[in-house]
């Protein structure tokens, strides 16, 4: 009671000082002077509520008391009151109808926009945040009040007023998440402040007047961290990482589920902040870059199969994803609209692919209302605006000329492919039951020609590939009974066995493994083993185990080609044998020319009998060709000059091109041989041997880094990625290995002086780590931990937007790999050897915390831990960097480590969304801390109330007091600039 007495004694004498200055008319030096001698030393006004007290008797009477109102803000300045008892004073004026009050009421809130600050504790930080609550409150029923009475004169001028200060009030990004926590931990009041804002939107809209100060508060009352850290953009070009991305699945992963594509498209566009319909558009332009820029080549088939098939499912999973709702995509329909207002680039494609008189994009749009992504009224509206705008009719004259020589496929034949997919489906299925080899034989043959194209990209759009695969390798295990021995089931025989086989083995060519059935999934109905064709591609094409040329050679035995060898000596001797099973004499192969080979060259064997060889096995049958074309490609990695010089010349008598007067015209033998040197061709340029050093003599690079050098340069300048591109990224990349392919490649983007030029080599070289993203997430980790955290090597001289750039790269691939797909069940080599360094690195050491920071809450984790034991590599490699980043805060002096770790937790925060603390692992309050300290300007308050905990009471206590800290080590910098 005594202490109440006291305070109430105060408050009286106070009360008695503020009208004694009034009456005498004291200056605000004045008065700052006669308070403080009143004040106890070091004590607020706030204590005996000063503020409100002034502002009540400067309010009270029918005006203004201006002499009152500049002692507040002399108060205000000089730290007599604070900021939060102002603000929750003028919260309390509710007499509106005093207009010039109110418009001195706004100039006080001015004033604490300005130069808004809190020096205390926790709960005076807080209160901070709460009190910015009330006073968008009291804005919000200052302008229901105003919006009440427009007849007054007064009322427009304080309207604008109202309206300047709300904007200002938005801007302060301080204010702004600080009214955030103030949110939290009031959300009722909040809720009724939405809910009046809803209200008076409605009524300025009628006014038509000020609408702008509903918006700014409700942008106040509306705003999310995570949303504001991206910068606000008008709608993107073409991004670069979208348009790679799709390059790199059309050339290396053509057969992959639509839902898979989605997944990384879907972490693209979070982790580079773009819009769903920036997303569609980007996806929808880069298909129309594709094909016009490929059309009369195979990728133009591809990129038809894959708009015209697969698009229209992705973007169903799409819209599933961003929308979750069934009904017509809005975003999609206004990417399709901005596609058709961009330009003649759809007038290109249906100029290059119209063949029916059917229009590309109504063709498309019609796909995508079948999957009731858009709707039938957005079909009708584009294709209106495409009237409009196109000048394709006008061009029309062109096409003959144009397309006339153009081998790419249409998307109307693509379509009308679907059905004799399945009726080829139906028919083999029936003609294995019935071992009808004749009937089935006739039928591939029509899939030798050009229509293979069409049935196999059919095939995949409509999901039947490994379905198709299945029965074609089946087929090619058929066997007729032994005794039925008459030369033409011996021929048949023979010829399904080549055909199916070549046509396996194209399909994989131009799709890769993902197109046939699993592995181990299928097996022979008679003697329940595996397929041939499966087991040679297990054994001799892709060989898991690296297998060497000896082991290749112990699959089969040379006796296989005992009845063979004297006819493969003579010249157009026939190879069909009765008692010869070819999938026996394929797995002999390695053993045979291998044979070859060491009697060619001890001179046992002249080059014309080799010559007779080759003659025969290409001219009869050449799935044999490839069989011995894959084995030499083994050869000439072996370290033997001579047997590797053998076998380049007889890989150029395999590829060479062959007389067609030399060919059987029956059976399809050219065809059969075109499509097997295609393979051949194919296996040399995919699996090319590691010939070439890493690192090149003393200070001149490898030949391989000016390889990729080059590669970089001509990608980076046309702004886009070309199939032949992508096949070279991943010829390096396995040449080189990730480590090697990833530190290059970041060394290589960080090169580029200018902003624009690095930013499109990022983008892209995102793209490029999609070919084996889990590793190259992994190699980069490694490479930011040893080269860049360790020795420094190449880093120590980077600029602050280089080291930027390097932290944003690394955050978002691994945030890309972190959900992305997982590893392979037969990881690589390689990445195992990475995930055994990481999870076995040991974390460098943190030093302790300085007295400057003694809570306990400062060294909690900002994110739970988990057991090391526990954790996959990539989780381990992202604690080990914020470990780095931990010790990294603690050193005294500036460093691009230090430059580095800010932008890293700045990348995280605005890309990681939820699952930033995937990448911010064991960090610390009190290491964040320190980094601020180092460098206030590069943190942001929309960043650290994204940052911390504000989920509980105590959080928000504590991220209240880190905005307040941030906000006064900001001024106290700006103050120190001066």
């Amino acid at each position: 009671m005594e202490e109440v007495a006291v305070t109430m004694g105060k408050k009286d004498s106070l009360k008695s000082l503020l009208m004694r200055a009034w009456r005498e008319r004291w200056d605000e030096q004045a008065w700052g002077i006669a308070i403080k001698q009143i004040l106890p030393r070091g004590v607020s006004g706030d204590v005996y509520d000063l503020a409100p007290t002034m502002l009540q008797l400067s309010t009270g009477g029918p005006a203004i008391n201006t002499i009152i109102f500049r002692y507040i803000k002399h108060s205000l300045c000089s730290g007599i009151i604070s900021h939060q008892a102002v603000l929750e004073a003028v919260s309390g004026f509710r007499s509106f109808d005093k207009v010039h009050c109110v418009s001195a009421c706004l100039g006080i809130v001015a004033i604490v926009e300005s130069q808004v600050q809190c020096r205390g504790k926790q709960e005076e930080c807080m209160a901070l945040a709460c009190s910015v609550l009330a006073l968008v409150e009291w804005l919000s029923a200052l302008a229901e009040a105003a919006s009440a009475s427009p007849a007054e004169p007064e009322r427009p001028a304080l309207l604008a007023r109202l309206a300047g200060l709300a904007d200002s009030v938005a801007r302060n990004s301080f204010l702004t998440a600080l009214l955030y926590l103030g949110r939290l931990e009031d959300p009722v009041k909040a809720g009724l402040v939405t809910k009046v804002l809803n209200h008076l939107g409605e009524e300025l809209e009628e006014l038509g007047e000020h609408q702008s100060i509903v918006r700014h508060l409700r942008t106040l009352m509306e705003y999310e961290p995570s949303a504001s850290l991206w910068p606000s953009t008008e709608s993107k070009p073409v991004v670069p990482s979208v348009h790679c991305l799709l390059q790199v699945e059309l050339t290396c992963f053509r057969v992959r589920p639509p839902q898979a594509l989605a997944d990384r498209l879907l972490l693209l566009q979070q982790t580079q902040g773009m819009s769903a319909r920036d997303l569609y558009y980007n996806i929808v332009r880069t298909c129309c870059d594709g094909l016009s820029q490929s059309v009369g080549t195979d990728m133009g088939r591809y990129w038809v199969q894959f708009t015209y098939h697969r698009l229209p499912k992705l973007m169903v999973c799409l819209h599933s994803a961003l929308a979750g709702s069934g009904g017509p995509s809005t975003d999609l329909a206004a990417a399709f609209w901005r596609l058709v207002s961009s330009g003649g680039q759809l007038d290109l494609v249906d100029l290059l692919y119209n063949r029916d008189n059917q229009d590309t994009l109504e063709l498309l749009l019609k796909e995508m209302t079948k999957t009731e992504v858009l709707s039938e009224q957005d079909l009708q509206r584009i294709m209106e605006h495409r009237a409009e705008v196109s000048r394709a009719p006008r061009l029309r004259q062109l096409q003959s000329a144009i397309t006339q020589n153009c081998s790419s496929d249409s998307p109307t034949s693509i379509l009308r492919a679907d059905p004799t997919v399945k009726s080829i489906l139906n028919t083999m299925e029936v003609q294995q039951q019935e071992a009808g080899i004749s009937k089935i034989t006739t039928v591939l043959f029509h899939m030798l020609g050009p229509s293979q194209h069409l049935v196999i990209g059919a095939a995949v759009g409509i999901g039947k590939v490994q379905l198709l695969m299945k029965h074609l390798i089946m087929l090619n295990s058929l066997r007729t009974s032994p005794s039925a021995e008459s030369p033409s089931i011996i021929k048949n025989q023979a010829i399904l066995f080549e055909v199916t086989f070549l046509i396996v083995m194209t399909t994989v060519k131009n799709y890769g493994l993902e197109a046939l059935p699993p592995a181990h999934s299928l097996s022979c109905p008679d003697t329940g083993a595996e397929p041939f064709i499966q087991r040679w591609i297990r054994l001799c094409y892709r060989p898991m185990s690296g297998r060497s040329v000896l082991q290749l050679t112990g699959l089969g035995e040379p006796g296989r080609f005992t009845k063979l060898y004297d006819r493969l000596m003579t010249p157009g001797a026939s190879l069909l044998v009765s008692t010869v099973r070819w999938d026996e004499v394929c797995l002999s192969v390695p053993a045979f020319i291998y044979w070859l080979l060491l009697s060619w060259c001890n001179g046992s064997v002249s080059a014309e009998q080799v010559q007779t060889v080759v003659d025969n096995m290409n001219r009869q049958f050449a799935c044999l060709s490839v069989c011995v074309v894959v084995f030499l490609n083994s050869v000439l990695q072996s370290s033997n000059e001579r047997l590797v010089q053998k076998a380049r010349l007889l890989v150029n008598m395999y590829l060479a091109a062959v007389p067609a007067d030399s060919l059987p015209t029956a059976d399809q033998a050219p065809e059969r041989l075109a499509l097997a040197q295609n393979i051949m061709h194919h296996v040399l340029d995919d699996f090319l041997p590691r010939d070439e050093p890493l690192r090149g003599a003393g200070d001149e690079p490898s030949p391989l880094l000016l390889h990729i050098r080059q590669l970089w340069e001509t990608a980076v300048g046309q702004g886009s990625l070309s199939a032949s591109d992508v096949t070279e990224f991943r010829r390096l990349l396995a040449r080189g290995g990730a480590v090697w392919f990833v530190s290059s490649t970041v060394g290589i983007v960080l090169d580029y002086p200018f902003e624009r030029e690095r930013e499109r080599a990022e983008q892209m070289a995102l793209a490029v780590f999609h070919l084996d993203l889990p590793l190259c997430a992994l190699a980069l980790a490694w490479h930011v931990l040893v080269d860049f955290f360790g020795t420094g090597y190449g880093h120590a001289g980077l600029s602050e937007p280089k080291l930027a750039c390097l932290a944003r790269l690394t955050v978002t691939l691994l945030l890309l790999a972190a959900d992305g797909p997982a590893p392979s069940a037969a990881a690589s080599s390689e990445y195992q050897w990475l995930s055994y360094q990481l999870l076995t690195r040991p974390a460098p050491a943190t030093p302790p915390t300085p007295d400057l920071i003694s809570a306990d809450e400062y060294e909690r984790p900002l994110a739970a831990a988990a057991a090391d034991g526990a954790l996959p590599a990539l989780a381990r490699a992202c604690r080990l960097i914020a470990a780095q980043i931990t010790a990294v805060a603690y050193e005294s002096k500036v460093t691009v480590w230090t430059f580095f770790a800010v932008q890293y937790i700045t990348e995280a925060t605005r890309r990681g969304g939820q699952r930033m603390h995937k990448l911010l692992g064991s960090l610390t309050l009190a290491a964040v801390w320190h980094l601020m300290c180092a460098s206030p300007a590069s943190f942001t308050p929309d960043m650290m109330a994204r940052l911390l905990d504000v989920h509980d009471g105590q959080g928000r206590k504590m991220a209240a007091k880190v905005l307040c800290q941030l906000q006064s080590l900001q001024v106290d910098d700006r103050e120190d600039g001066r």
